[in-house]
């Protein structure tokens, strides 16, 4: 009797240990983030899409979940997140502009390359 006990219990061990194989080397499905305290710039690309650049220089594409009539006229923006000041377009992660909030899609860190790719599109549109 005494070994099929054992035998249960180290299959068991083992199956456990396959499945917590298998959780821990999938990939994290979260994107890029930020800490809303460590915001230093930011600049409207469209009405739905800014940069934003934290204290280390890093630039992040923010894509908003539907066009955000206030970033237009906006000179100062603040950053609502979901949880511990980490903005990566979780489900509450916002921009604030005066009373209004913008909800945030997607949240994408950018090298240099994509960095000026985008910011040569603002220039381009914004002097037609």
């Amino acid at each position: 009797m005494r070994g099929i006990y054992r035998r249960k219990l180290v299959s068991g061990v083992l199956a456990a240990s396959f499945t917590a194989g298998a959780l821990v080397a999938s990939p994290a499905v979260a994107g890029d983030c930020f800490y809303k305290q460590e915001v230093a710039d930011w600049k409207k690309i469209d009405s739905q899409t800014i940069v934003v650049w934290d204290k280390s220089e890093d630039a992040y594409r923010v894509d908003l979940r539907a066009v955000c009539s206030p970033l237009e006229s906006a000179k100062r923006i603040g950053f609502s997140a979901q949880r511990m000041n980490r903005l990566c377009g979780a489900k509450y992660d916002r921009i604030k502009i005066g009373n209004e909030f913008c909800g945030i899609d997607s949240v994408h860190e950018l090298d240099g390359e994509e960095l000026a790719s985008l910011l040569d599109q603002t220039d381009t549109a914004s002097s037609n």
